[in-house]
């Protein structure tokens, strides 16, 4: 991990997550807490990313960002965690990943009314139980996400 927390008061009381909800605890008590896995997988060679996590910390209140490159990476998000937002950058560069149409197999670049690119970002309210992005393209090209698999936590019993 490559947490480095920042100090800024928390944007929004945390939402009702089911088992995202901090829970108090006894030293030595049980195992750690559970976590979500946010994973990018590189799909081609020449694929290099830097996933970006920032989050909201429910039991310090601050705000928490990871960041790491690489063609395989896993940050493991705590349950306690809210106000996610996942962004992708190009390592070399340091050029945030472009959207893609990923409905359109030509998959082709999104951009706003005035012709600008619309930047990748994926937001979460709540920890899922699991969340899988794929990365193809590289520098030269440009990089894009072309496919996610997410897997959504059982609220009702708080997992």
């Amino acid at each position: 991990f490559c947490f480095r927390p920042t100090c800024s008061a928390t944007a929004r009381p945390p939402p009702r997550c089911g088992g995202a909800r901090p829970r108090a605890r006894h030293r030595g008590e049980g195992a750690a807490m559970a976590t979500c896995p946010i994973e990018l997988i590189s799909e081609d060679l020449l694929s290099l990313g830097t996933m970006v996590v920032e989050y909201s910390d429910a039991f310090t209140g601050q705000r928490r960002t990871w960041a790491e490159s690489g063609s395989r990476l896993r940050c493991d998000v705590p349950s306690s965690a809210y106000d996610i937002e996942v962004t992708f950058e190009e390592p070399f560069f340091g050029g945030r990943v472009v959207a893609v149409d990923r409905t359109n197999p030509d998959m082709p670049w999104l951009s706003d009314e005035d012709g600008d690119f619309i930047l990748e970002a994926f937001t979460y309210d709540c920890p899922p139980a699991f969340v899988r992005y794929y990365l193809r393209g590289s520098a030269v090209t440009g990089s894009y996400i072309c496919r996610v698999e997410v897997e959504q936590r059982d609220l009702q019993q708080g997992q």
